[in-house]
């Protein structure tokens, strides 16, 4: 399955799952997936929509996408050392002038001045072997000239073509671990992406819950406004009536102009955390926002088990110290390897001609001389202070460190997954608890103004009333809150539930 078709599917489940309310659309923008970001937007978010904005706007993604692309290309140069290749060598000239002995037909030895020139090229086509061994065909052309100071200069033409094949013997497949180094880098480079999708992801969650958290204030802030001017509204013809005094219509208004201003407080808070978030997600910070305050969600079952299985499958930290033990254990062979008896076949097969002209080099090719060889050598360190054997050790420590840190890892996941799983349901249970005493105190501030209005309760019960319903939806907020991101650390606990990969943890 694809990436993007994957990203759909799991947009689905966490809709259900992460949203606020029903489903919210964005109004006045060109794309169905997010917000355009035209001037004067406005744009009604849910946490998907955030996480996904953020996520195609973030420049540390794009980072991450560099990564990814620079260890695909080291991938695809490792891979390519497999393929046949060709090169071409040129010598123009090998020029040399020196003195040297010479000993004519006589047998007297004479001293002269040597010149020499020496030209060549070379073509070869080479095909390496999975076994680390190079199969080669080669052709040579050499031209000597060598001037005896005094004599007369000499010219000889050489070619020969030979097929050769190389094969190291009693040491690790060299080529094959480097491109199992590569892939290796490759998965760890795509670990690193997921692992900061999944951070900006958690980042811009407790951002979005912490917008959320304002919002649903200043809406509890304009309603106790609403609540108090009702209040006042039914005060001043119980006042007019005789059946309240003054003091007590002065202290509704005291509370009218105090609410006010925590209301005015509270929406200018709003306003500036919607531009922290606004430029932390990638809008522009002209554009408006909005987020429904409804503090609604859907409970789940949670598989713990599953939940702690897909954890050790996905999460990076696990995938990251078998990597580091692969390359350990390589690391160990080829530096042993060093220490022993080593070696290397080479055989070699082809057609030699030569001559003083190239007219007399191409007739030699007419019957060229054969030209054979073979050689197998070995090499065997006798003595060398321990050092191989030392960093020998060395590598084996960095293996057994990371032994250790295995089990480490497995521990703290175990231990992670039992502590987020934990809160999530106590955030849960607290969330059941508070929510019927929320309609309680908002049945009590009812009757409670219905007792105003008729002469059964004073000004300072009926604000101590309001002042309950007001705690009341605070408490519940908090709880909301506390659920929110109980689930958010789970999900990064789980590393691979995050929007766009993996699977949902959850029953269906």
């Amino acid at each position: 399955m694809s990436f993007k078709a994957l990203y759909r599917i799991v947009s689905v489940s966490l809709v259900l799952v992460f949203t606020l309310g029903s489903p919210h659309r964005i109004v006045a923008q060109d794309s169905e997936d997010y917000p355009t970001g035209r001037p004067m937007d406005v744009i009604v978010l849910d946490l998907y929509q955030a996480v996904r904005y953020a996520l195609d706007q973030s420049w540390r993604i794009e980072r991450g996408r560099m990564g990814l692309s620079r260890a695909e290309f080291n991938l695809a140069a490792t891979r390519a050392a497999l393929k046949s290749n060709a090169s071409m060598s040129f010598t123009v000239p090998d020029f040399d002038q020196s003195l040297t002995d010479w000993t004519d037909s006589s047998g007297i030895t004479h001293i002269i001045k040597k010149r020499s020139a020496k030209y060549s090229s070379r073509i070869s086509i080479q095909q390496p072997l999975g076994t680390d061994g190079v199969v080669s065909l080669n052709g040579v052309m050499n031209r000597s000239q060598v001037d005896l100071f005094s004599y007369s200069p000499t010219n000889k033409y050489y070619g020969s073509v030979f097929l050769k094949f190389d094969q190291p013997i009693l040491q690790p497949n060299g080529i094959k671990n480097d491109i199992r180094r590569a892939e290796l880098s490759l998965e760890e480079a795509r670990l690193g992406f997921q692992d900061e999708e999944i951070r900006i992801e958690t980042e811009v969650s407790r951002s979005f819950f912490e917008l959320l958290e304002l919002t649903y204030k200043d809406k509890l802030a304009a309603e106790e406004v609403e609540r108090i001017e009702q209040a006042y509204s039914i005060g001043q013809p119980l006042f007019e009536s005789g059946s309240l005094s003054e003091v007590n219509l002065l202290q509704l208004e005291v509370e009218l102009a105090s609410r006010r201003d925590r209301a005015s407080a509270a929406a200018g808070r709003l306003d500036r955390e919607k531009d922290d978030f606004k430029q932390e997600i990638g809008l522009p910070l002209e554009d408006e926002i909005r987020l429904e305050p409804v503090l609604e969600y859907i409970s789940v079952e949670i598989d713990e088990a599953a939940l702690l299985e897909k954890a050790m499958q996905q999460r990076s930290d696990i995938r990251r110290t078998i990597i580091r033990r692969e390359n350990h254990e390589m690391d160990i062979r080829e530096r042993r390897s060093q220490g022993r008896l080593t070696g290397n076949v080479s055989i070699t097969l082809g057609l030699d001609a030569q001559g003083k002209e190239i007219p007399n080099l191409a007739d030699s090719w007419m019957d060229p001389d054969q030209a054979r060889g073979a050689a197998i050598t070995f090499s065997l360190p006798l003595w060398d202070w321990g050092r191989n054997d030392a960093r020998v050790a060395s590598k084996q420590v960095d293996l057994d460190q990371n032994y250790l840190q295995e089990e480490e890892n497995i521990k703290t996941i175990t231990r992670e997954v039992s502590s987020a799983t934990a809160r999530v349901r106590e955030a849960e249970s607290r969330l059941n608890l508070l929510k019927p005493s929320v309609e309680a105190a908002d049945r009590s501030y009812q009757l409670s103004l219905q007792q105003f209005e008729s002469g059964e309760l004073n000004v300072l019960d009926i604000l101590l009333t309001q002042n309950r319903l007001v705690d009341s939806h605070n408490s519940y907020l908090e709880a909301y809150l506390d659920y929110r991101r109980a689930i958010i650390d789970m999900r990064a606990v789980a590393t691979g539930a995050g929007y766009g990969r993996g699977r949902s943890f959850f029953r269906d």
